[in-house]
């Protein structure tokens, strides 16, 4: 299960049919989950992200919560904005769909994005 770490906590992210279906909002259909990127400007792309996030995380609360673990509550979409720094983008944008697609039973090798590499060294 792919986790991403908040404030040295680690949350798990899973695909739930339940955040597919909050994808499929956010999206506009989730056939176009993979372009949720495309054409937006930085802030636009970061106010995605968190929002994908935010859904990811909270379908990895509750299939957690549905196996019968008792997780912590996840950060909201706001307390997310405050924890994440713009060096986290590149990472959070890998998390984001490494979890969606080891959700959906696919095996994904994520390349580091070279035109990030300056704005995320050391990752």
């Amino acid at each position: 299960m792919t986790s991403y770490t908040i404030g040295g906590k680690a949350y798990p992210m899973v695909l739930t049919l339940g955040a597919m279906g909050e994808l499929d909002e956010l999206c506009g259909g989730f056939e176009h989950v993979g372009e949720a990127f495309d054409g937006k400007t930085a802030m636009q792309a970061i106010d995605t992200a968190v929002k994908m996030l935010a859904i990811l995380l909270r379908g990895g609360h509750d299939y957690s919560r549905e196996m019968g673990d008792e997780p912590a509550a996840v950060p909201t979409e706001v307390a997310l904005r405050s924890l994440l720094l713009p060096k986290d983008f590149a990472p959070l944008k890998t998390a984001i769909f490494q979890s969606m697609a080891e959700s959906m039973g696919r095996t994904v090798e994520v390349e580091p994005d070279p035109k990030n590499a300056d704005a995320t060294p050391g990752q």
